[in-house]
């Protein structure tokens, strides 16, 4: 008989890898609906395995959910305003109303669900977190190949200039490159050499995608981090800004030389489009246009972007300015929490929340979903989450043992 355990593992696996393929270069355009339906029927597996054997986990998912009952409203207001812009602006479809409800299943099973699972089971945690790093090493190291054999290996070709690696998009290669090197940098290993090269690789694989947002992203968080989070006397917080100032800039100048920031390019238009997205939400603050609507809305006005490449202008333009705001809040309510009550099992989460976050402001993805992104963003953020609910019960069961020993 298969363990529990083993079997939640075999399916968070399953997903992650079926999450990340379908961003392939030669599956998006043709099989990613197909992927969707896949990673979905795998999450409802995984929910009804838990709500039929873990009676006592249900008891605490339930507790940490009505003590953020806001995150309800969030939901209802996705759905809301998917089901309102279907008829009213009529920029999305039938499908994506079913989409926005696969999209809050996935929301609970990844905010919720699987953080208390690996609670409960604790190797789970640490194999969920090795196999990421793993993969992302190894796709990584795929690219490098890509690049050393002039853009071409085993049928995989650049997509354009910049190495994609399998993926349809720079981007997206350097967004699962960064989370899987940020991830690396905060785990421990058996040996040091290991993470030494995994490191190496996913950081030239990174820089070989040529996104300027990710590499960004990765600076500011590890920033944040060090000079935030990490709790470190007056001098030697003088002498990292120095050496980090002195890195910055040899690091700028050697990749603006290798013309890393494209600066001929500009934006790509995306500041006149996000100028003119914004116009359109202050237009209609409250209802949102509904999930899947930014496309046909760009390409109606003559932009031929699927998307803002700002997850959060994607977000209030198909849900609304008050859904945008509840959503804010739980992000920054999370990590204010996480970055005053200092932990080290919750660092590398922290540390990988905050790229995100940052990161999300080039590229889409969000809360929920099915996507390799926002599922590792909602993963993250509600393992942070459990985490500091976990650490406030334990606290308030310790002062009530203590009243009543002192009585």
């Amino acid at each position: 008989m298969v363990k529990k355990e083993n079997l939640y593992y075999m399916l968070s696996i399953l997903i992650i890898i079926i999450s990340t393929m379908s961003y392939n270069v030669y599956v998006y355009y043709d099989y990613y609906k197909y992927f969707q339906i896949i990673i979905s029927m795998l999450i409802i597996i995984m929910l009804c395995i838990f709500m039929k054997y873990e009676t006592a986990l249900k008891k605490r998912v339930n507790e940490i959910f009505t003590s953020q009952i806001y995150i309800l409203l969030i939901f209802a207001l996705m759905i809301f305003n998917t089901i309102a812009g279907f008829f009213l602006y009529r920029y999305n479809s039938l499908l994506s109303i079913i989409n926005v409800l696969l999209i809050v299943f996935c929301s609970v099973l990844e905010f919720y669900v699987l953080p208390c699972i690996c609670d409960k089971y604790t190797r789970l945690e640490n194999k969920i977190i090795n196999f990421l790093i793993i993969f992302c090493f190894f796709l990584s190291f795929f690219s490098l190949l890509i690049e050393l054999n002039h853009g071409q290996f085993l049928g995989y070709k650049f997509v354009n200039v910049r190495n994609a690696s399998i993926f349809y998009d720079p981007n997206f290669a350097a967004m699962i490159f960064g989370a899987g090197f940020l991830l690396a940098l905060k785990n421990k290993f058996k040996k040091k050499i290991v993470k030494i090269i995994m490191l190496v690789v996913i950081g030239i694989a990174i820089i070989l995608t040529g996104s300027r947002g990710t590499l960004l992203s990765i600076v500011l968080a590890l920033c944040i981090f060090l000079f935030i989070y990490l709790k470190i006397n007056p001098f030697k917080r003088l002498l990292l800004i120095i050496i980090f100032a002195f890195a910055t800039y040899f690091g700028l100048r050697y990749l603006y030389l290798t013309d890393f920031f494209r600066v001929y390019q500009g934006s790509n238009n995306r500041i006149e489009m996000w100028m003119f997205t914004i116009k359109e939400i202050i237009r209609h603050p409250f209802i949102g246009y509904g999930y899947q609507s930014i496309t046909k809305f760009l390409n109606i006005n003559y932009f031929s972007n699927a998307s803002t490449h700002n997850s959060f202008l994607d977000f209030a333009f198909a849900y609304g300015i008050p859904c945008l705001i509840l959503y804010l809040y739980l992000i920054i309510s999370i990590l204010i929490n996480a970055l005053k009550n200092r932990n080290k099992s919750n660092e590398k989460y922290i540390l990988v929340t905050i790229f995100f976050i940052i990161n999300a402001n080039t590229i889409l993805y969000s809360f929920g979903g099915v996507g390799i992104g926002s599922l590792l963003f909602t993963f993250f953020l509600g393992m942070l989450n459990y985490k500091l609910k976990n650490k406030n019960k334990e606290m308030q069961n310790s002062e009530n043992k203590y009243n009543c020993t002192s009585i």
